[in-house]
């Protein structure tokens, strides 16, 4: 699958060739399809969801963290109260 090509936004971009299972090309295709899109920006959305996901499983892994130390989980809420009342401030 050649992606970059010159279609989309992309035009400019350098074409990769990467290799896909025969099922998600096809599901890249049908996705392409039903958005009227092109595979490279679907592609792209993608990446870019799983980004965001492993971003908040990170966060929510760090969260998880911090409420096992009850001192440090006192200190974070503290921390937070703080920045809230800073958004009253009038600024």
């Amino acid at each position: 699958m050649q992606l970059g090509g010159r279609t989309g936004n992309h035009s400019r971009m350098p074409a990769a060739t990467i290799r896909v299972r025969p099922a998600t090309r096809q599901t890249l295709a049908q996705l392409a399809a039903h958005t009227h899109s092109s595979v490279q920006n679907v592609l792209d959305a993608a990446v870019e969801a799983y980004r965001r996901q492993m971003f908040l499983e990170q966060t929510n892994q760090a969260l998880a963290d911090l409420r096992k130390d009850d001192r440090t989980w006192k200190e974070y809420r503290q921390e937070i109260e703080q920045w809230e009342t800073t958004g009253n401030d009038g600024l």
